[in-house]
């Protein structure tokens, strides 16, 4: 008899086996203003779409683990929440 690790006095199970795919992404800081240059925000908000679009949408992810800073301050304002939003829609 092959030895197959399930003992003969134990049913059988089916074992099913899923993959699943996730983007990992840390340190978004959305609303961070670098150089003092006032399209950075857009900038840092640009390349949090391009992820999400890139990564996330074109390799069809299942999830989405985001770590780290996601906004750059603790007082977001409602310009980069939308952006955030924007991004989690």
């Amino acid at each position: 008899m092959k030895n197959t690790g399930i003992h003969p006095a134990q049913p059988a199970h089916s074992v099913i086996l899923v993959q699943m795919k996730f983007l990992h992404i840390a340190d978004v800081h959305l609303g961070c203003t670098r150089y003092n240059l006032p399209e950075s925000p857009r900038d840092f908000f640009d390349a949090w779409l391009d992820v999400l679009e890139r990564y996330g949408i074109g390799e069809s992810v299942d999830f989405v683990v985001i770590c780290g800073d996601f906004f750059h301050k603790k007082s977001v304002p409602p310009e980069t929440m939308n952006y955030a939003v924007a991004g989690l829609n």
